[in-house]
C-alpha cells in the first residue's frame, strides 16, 4: 500500500497539472465555502437592518456649455425653478412600522429616498481657464445639495429614535413634527446659500460661490 502510495505521489509531482486540476484558479484548497462573519453564512451582525434606511439617488442630467454662466443658466432652466441643483424626499410613512403586543413602536422601517437632480458639464469651447470655473460650479452645486441630503438624514435618525416606544399615532405626529423642521431648515440653508453665481473680473470669468438666494 505504501508502495502504491509513493508511486502515485512521484507520478502527480512529474505531471503539475494533476496539481493544477486539484485546485481553483486562485490556488485556494476545493470547496472554500464563503468566507463571512457567522457560521450560518449570515453577515457578522446577525442581518440588524438600518432603521430608517436611506437610499440615496444620484440624477446629473448633462450641460454643455461654452462658458460658466451659460452652463449654471442651463442649469437653472432645465429645473425650471431658478435653481441649478434640486433634491426631492419620496413620500415618507410609517405605515410598515413594528409594534410590541401593546401597540408601541420597536421599528419605525421608515425608508428615506432621496433624488438629487444636477448640472454634469460634458462639453464645450471655454476659453482659457473657463472649463476650472465650470468644474468649480458643478463641485459646489453637489455640495450644496448634498448639504440638502444630510439634513433630512439627521432629522430622520432623531425622529426615527424619538418614535421608538411611542404608539404609532405618536410616531406619526413626531414624524410630521420632523419634517416641519426639515422644511425650516431647508430654507435656511437656501437662504444662505441657494444661489451659484460666477465672479468676473477685468472682463473674464475667474471663479464661482454659492451666495444667499
Amino acid at each position: 500500500m505504501a508502495k502504491q502510495v509513493i508511486e502515485g505521489t512521484r507520478k502527480a509531482l512529474s505531471n503539475p497539472k494533476v496539481l493544477l486540476d486539484q485546485f481553483p484558479a486562485d490556488g485556494g484548497p476545493p470547496d472554500a465555502g464563503p468566507s463571512d462573519g457567522g457560521a450560518d453564512g449570515g453577515t457578522p451582525d446577525g442581518g440588524t437592518r438600518p432603521d430608517p434606511i436611506f437610499e440615496d439617488i444620484d440624477k446629473p442630467f448633462n450641460v454643455r456649455a461654452d462658458d460658466p454662466v451659460e452652463f449654471v443658466n442651463k442649469g437653472n432652466a432645465y429645473l425650471g425653478k431658478g435653481i441649478a441643483g434640486h433634491m426631492k424626499t419620496d413620500t415618507l410613512t410609517i405605515a410598515n412600522a413594528d409594534t410590541d403586543g401593546k401597540g408601541h413602536v420597536t421599528r419605525a422601517n421608515l425608508q428615506v429616498r432621496t433624488t438629487t437632480e444636477r448640472p454634469q458639464w460634458i462639453a464645450g469651447r471655454p476659453i482659457g481657464d473657463e472649463k476650472v470655473v465650470i468644474e468649480q460650479a458643478q463641485e459646489l452645486i453637489r455640495q450644496h445639495e448634498e448639504r440638502h441630503r444630510e439634513i433630512m438624514k439627521s432629522a430622520m435618525t432623531k425622529a426615527v429614535a424619538e418614535m421608538r416606544g411611542k404608539t404609532t399615532a405618536e410616531a406619526d405626529k413626531i414624524l410630521a413634527k420632523a419634517l416641519s423642521r426639515v422644511d425650516a431648515d431647508q430654507d435656511a440653508l437656501d437662504t444662505r446659500e441657494g444661489r451659484i453665481e460666477i465672479i468676473q473680473s477685468g472682463g473674464r470669468m475667474t471663479g464661482a460661490r454659492l451666495v444667499p438666494r
